[in-house]
């Protein structure tokens, strides 16, 4: 945020889980960021915003949950926002997938954070959580899940998450789960981006398998999207959030200087970012010096 004010940029973020911490709902997440930009281009005109402004998305992680599901439901939802790019990294396209992936290990902990946060979007959602938790351990799970999130993966981490229903796994094959999961936790069902997206995706990423997001990719350019899609060779979830930033906001600054891209789909496996001289003058001085820091101490 800091190099894009640098840059000259408005910047907006949206509390986009909602009053009630809705973690990880992708129609809530979605609708909230294209409400969001609806609102900043209707009041800001009255405090300096330019009347036809160039806009773009920007989301890593949990963001780019919601900065995706916003460009997915945006044609349908959203028709006049005309968004010049998004950039999505560390993309989870598939939330039952994340489930199984995470579980057990050091990332456990949002898994509980995640199922509470869909139960509270859903009124199904929510008594099939009641019904299905372990009398024994529901305490547990609801003080693991409505903590704030650092504390849900720190006390979390390792934690079998089926081991705190009935049912254990089979418990998420039932009905209701499995149509939340796949109405509200599955890109790639509601729609097509019509911006232009930039796709960042560390290989080893611990959180969400990359297959998920060539699936996903695969599915956007299928139906005509326009992707440009890095994968990188080094790093992880956390390590890429930090590395892929410098790549995404070239990226973004080029569509905001009103660059057009090419039809078509284009993947790319990489190696780290590439800090050049570019880089630094987007990013500003201090700030590469601090991306230089992180991805030496990578290596």
């Amino acid at each position: 945020m800091a190099a894009a004010l640098n840059l000259g940029w408005w910047v907006f973020t949206t509390d986009y889980e909602g009053l009630d911490a809705q973690f990880s709902v992708g129609f809530q997440s979605g609708h909230a960021v294209l409400d969001s930009v609806r609102a900043i281009l209707h009041e800001g005109p009255n405090i300096g915003l330019s009347e036809s402004p160039l806009y773009a998305l920007w989301g890593y992680s949990g963001g780019a949950l919601a900065s995706s599901w916003a460009a997915e439901l945006q044609p349908a939802y959203a028709p006049e926002l005309n968004f010049a790019g998004v950039a999505l990294g560390g993309l989870t396209p598939n939330v039952s997938s994340v489930l199984r992936t995470i579980n057990k290990g050091s990332n456990a902990g949002l898994a509980f954070s995640g199922i509470y946060g869909q139960a509270k979007a859903y009124p199904n959602m929510t008594h099939w959580l009641s019904s299905n938790l372990l009398p024994s351990k529901s305490e547990d799970f609801y003080t693991l899940a409505g903590g704030c999130l650092s504390q849900s993966s720190g006390d979390g981490a390792s934690q079998d998450i089926f081991s705190y229903f009935k049912d254990g796994e089979a418990s998420f094959f039932q009905a209701v789960p499995r149509s939340i999961f796949q109405w509200s936790g599955q890109m790639g069902v509601h729609g097509i981006p019509r911006a232009p997206l930039f796709a960042y995706k560390a290989t080893s990423d611990e959180i969400s398998v990359v297959a998920d997001t060539n699936l996903l990719v695969k599915r956007y350019c299928s139906d005509g999207a326009r992707i440009e899609y890095h994968r990188d060779l080094v790093g992880n979830h956390e390590t890429e959030a930090i590395t892929g930033s410098a790549s995404a906001l070239q990226w973004l600054n080029t569509r905001l200087n009103g660059d057009q891209v090419e039809d078509g789909c284009a993947t790319e496996d990489v190696v780290l970012s590439s800090l050049s001289i570019g880089t630094a003058a987007v990013l500003g001085e201090q700030i590469f010096s601090i991306l230089q820091s992180a991805i030496g101490g990578m290596l």
